[in-house]
């Protein structure tokens, strides 16, 4: 994977409509305690959704090389990338966590609310997969380590049958 590509997860302008995601699911968050703002978390919630579908788009159209890189005057660093990587888990973890308290609430059986906490729920797993993607990437030495030391172990035909191993 291009090393500019992970650069630009970690830029001000993507980091931040992820962090304006992040505190819009904050307040969705504390206002699941209130089962009574049914009409008001309903609202919440789908703008939510939208906000983050536009996010996974630009991500995925990024990362397909659809969409040109954001640009920035400082360097692109691992550091950023990192970074970038850290709040795409933190917004991840964040959106689990507002599906199960509307769950333990039963809110996921309201009308008006099953759907969108439905899809929070597959934004929840589709952000933690782009962050293990470009976790993995971000470790490129490590993965080529690993695949140097199969290659060199099948050249000296250290090669074993699954079903000998114990």
């Amino acid at each position: 994977m291009n090393t500019v590509v992970m650069m630009g997860f970690g830029s001000d302008a993507w980091n931040a409509e992820l962090y304006n995601s992040l505190s819009l699911t904050s307040h969705i968050a504390a206002a699941i305690k209130d089962r009574a703002a049914a009409l008001t978390l309903a609202v919440n919630l789908r703008r939510l959704v939208s906000k983050l579908d536009s996010i996974l788009g630009n991500a995925r159209s990024m990362i397909e090389g659809k969409t040109p890189l954001p640009t920035s005057d400082e360097p692109s660093t691992p550091q950023k990338a990192r970074n970038g990587v850290d709040t795409m888990q933190m917004v991840s973890r964040i959106l689990s966590y507002t599906y199960e308290s509307a769950s333990r609430r039963r809110l996921t059986n309201n009308s008006l609310l099953a759907s969108p906490l439905r899809r929070v729920n597959q934004l929840a797993e589709e952000f933690a997969d782009i962050a293990d993607w470009l976790e993995t990437a971000l470790q490129s030495e490590e993965i080529d380590s690993v695949f140097l030391r199969a290659a060199q172990e099948r050249e000296h035909g250290d090669i074993y049958n699954l079903d000998q191993v114990e």
